[in-house]
């Protein structure tokens, strides 16, 4: 599997804890990729706009 390159000019940022429901619209509009932050502000991790729909399109 090949490693996803992602462009960070274009992440949403988006708490640890938060429903998808309250991002969604923003990552959907403007094609963008998530930043998971926890509640220190530290980075927790990343979703990608392809994961995203993947795991949307399983539901």
């Amino acid at each position: 599997m090949k490693p996803t390159v992602l462009i960070k000019k274009n992440l949403v940022k988006v708490q640890e804890d938060q429903f998808i429901e309250e991002f969604l619209p923003q990552v959907v509009c403007n094609n963008a990729n998530c930043e998971v932050i926890d509640k220190q502000g530290n980075v927790k991790g990343y979703i990608t706009n392809k994961e995203l729909q993947k795991s949307l399109t399983k539901s």
